[in-house]
Order: structure tokens, then C-alpha cells, then sequence
């Protein structure tokens, strides 16, 4: 027959706690306050409304920071006249205790309209970041086949096909006849070196 006691935090200046009863639990009257571990109450203290039943939460008025120690006190009077005490500690973690907890984390909101990523753009972030796992690419020619160095090179660097500029470099600039069929061992030395 016991009530629960939640604390919501602090909400348009006001320290937020609920009071959650059971139905059997019917107090004549219930008061709810914020109090330090010097047994000093920290600011007044909320009376509840008469015939409240279920769930009820109290704004309580207090300090901005609740100092280390501070506990919700509700007293609960009951039909027979003897006064029922609640107990709640809302002693706020702090530094790295807060943080491992989070109790400061921001709601998440997703936006499920973006588009996915291109596979050019996701082997791009897997150079950049070794935690991103591309596709799996399709399968080579066994060693010893024959393509063209276009083709070799294109599939190296995950594309379909070599851009005319960079066919016209590797001409111009190395020499490399890239339309020429090189056995697949010569061009991966190639393309390593």
C-alpha cells in the first residue's frame, strides 16, 4: 500500500515530482517538499488538492541547483490520523558520472527523407574511415585472366568505367595504352606502384 515517488526534474522554474498511489491508497491529505540532508526544507512545501486519487504531480518551488543530498519528502495523512513519510533521493549525478549516464542527452530526431548513398560515396568514407564497410565488390577474374587496364583500373578505384580525362592522362602523362588486354598480375603491380 505504499505510493511512488518520481522525480521529473526541473520545468519552467519548478522542480516537477509524481506521485504515483495505488487505488487502495487513499490519504486524507498529502504534502509534498523539497528538503536538504540538514533537515532544513528547501523551499514551501504542496498540498494536494482533496479527493485526489491515481496520479498526481507536484511543482515544487526551490533553489535553481539542488544542493548534494536533497530528498522529496511527502507526508501522506492518513484516514486514521497517523501521518505516513515518503522518502526520495534526487541527489543529480555530476561531471563524468553525468555524463556516463547521460543526463544531459538531446533527443534524437531522424529524418527519413534522405536519400542513400551513392556506392562511389560510401567507398569514399570507407578510405576515410576503416569502420565503414563498402558493398562487397563484384567478383575479379581469377589471376592469370586477361582484361584491359580500363577495366582493371576502373574496378580498382570502384567505378564503372575510366573517365575520357583520366584515359587521356595515363596516355599522355605514363604512356599506359589502356584499351591494351595485360594480364591481371602486370596491372595490379602497376596500379601499386
Amino acid at each position: 500500500m505504499d505510493l511512488k515517488l518520481t522525480f521529473l526534474g526541473r520545468a519552467a522554474g519548478r522542480w516537477r515530482v509524481r506521485v504515483d498511489m495505488p487505488p487502495e491508497f487513499r490519504p486524507s491529505g498529502l504534502t509534498v517538499g523539497l528538503w536538504g540532508e540538514d533537515d532544513k526544507p528547501l523551499g514551501p512545501a504542496v498540498v494536494a488538492p482533496a479527493g485526489i486519487d491515481g496520479v498526481w504531480e507536484a511543482e515544487l518551488a526551490g533553489p535553481v541547483t539542488l544542493p548534494p543530498g536533497t530528498l522529496v519528502r511527502c507526508m501522506a495523512d492518513m484516514e486514521d490520523g497517523t501521518p505516513v513519510v515518503y522518502w526520495l533521493g534526487v541527489d543529480r549525478r555530476r561531471g563524468l558520472h553525468a555524463f556516463l549516464h547521460a543526463d544531459g542527452r538531446l533527443p534524437v530526431e531522424s529524418d527519413s527523407s534522405c536519400a542513400a548513398l551513392a556506392a562511389k560515396e560510401i567507398v569514399r568514407l570507407a578510405r576515410a574511415f576503416p569502420w565503414v564497410r563498402p558493398d562487397p565488390p563484384p567478383p575479379t577474374a581469377p589471376c592469370g585472366a586477361r582484361r584491359t587496364v580500363a577495366e582493371a583500373l576502373a574496378a580498382e578505384l570502384g567505378e564503372d568505367t575510366l573517365s575520357p580525362e583520366l584515359r587521356d592522362l595515363l596516355k599522355d602523362e605514363f604512356g599506359v595504352d589502356v584499351d591494351a588486354e595485360e594480364e591481371e598480375d602486370d596491372i595490379l603491380d602497376f596500379i601499386k606502384s
